[in-house]
């Protein structure tokens, strides 16, 4: 009989440290590489990409903006260790939409909704959620100014909408 009790409360202690390991995994994810795929290799999670491309194709210097703000997201959500200094390139992307926003003219309130959209393109599974919680989480108690926007630190060249038209109808001669 006492066998059995014993059996009985090594299983039911085994079952519960296998259930509270599976949910701490579950909820905290240790690592990054299950967040997203990138099959084209350009540091872009598929799904994020397409939405971005979705959403924001028709202007492709906001569409390049976001791409580099999401990659600036996704690598703040991925290298936890680092999130002071991941919070800083994420800054800087951000105010290069808005300069990419501000340079095509885009209507103020449109501008400042680019971030929060972003931010819920890419915000789309349980475990980028959690990750994005403790990159935040991290950066409590730490304050930095934001910059302003600026088109010269961007990592791309901004394309005007005439060389745009300039390129589509040399395209169409041809």
């Amino acid at each position: 009989m006492r066998k059995k009790i014993l059996i009985l409360s090594l299983s039911l202690i085994i079952l519960c440290t296998v259930a509270v390991v599976g949910y701490y995994a579950w909820y905290f994810p240790n690592d990054g590489a299950h967040l997203g795929e990138d099959r084209n290799h350009n540091k872009i999670w598929d799904d994020v990409e397409l939405k971005i491309d979705q959403t924001y194709g028709a202007n492709k210097n906001v569409t390049q903006a976001a791409k580099f703000l999401a990659i600036a997201i996704q690598d703040s959500i991925i290298n936890l260790d680092n999130s002071l200094e991941q919070a800083k390139i994420v800054d800087e992307q951000a105010n290069c939409l808005f300069a990419a926003a501000e340079f095509d003219k885009m209507d103020e309130k449109v501008a400042m909704s680019l971030w929060v959209s972003i931010d819920k393109l890419i915000m789309t599974t349980r475990a980028r959620q959690v990750r994005y919680i403790k990159f935040n989480a991290n950066l409590s108690g730490h304050t930095f100014p934001m910059s302003k926007a600026d088109k010269t630190k961007c990592k791309f060249n901004f394309e005007s909408s005439s060389k745009r038209a300039e390129a589509g109808k040399a395209s169409v001669e041809q």
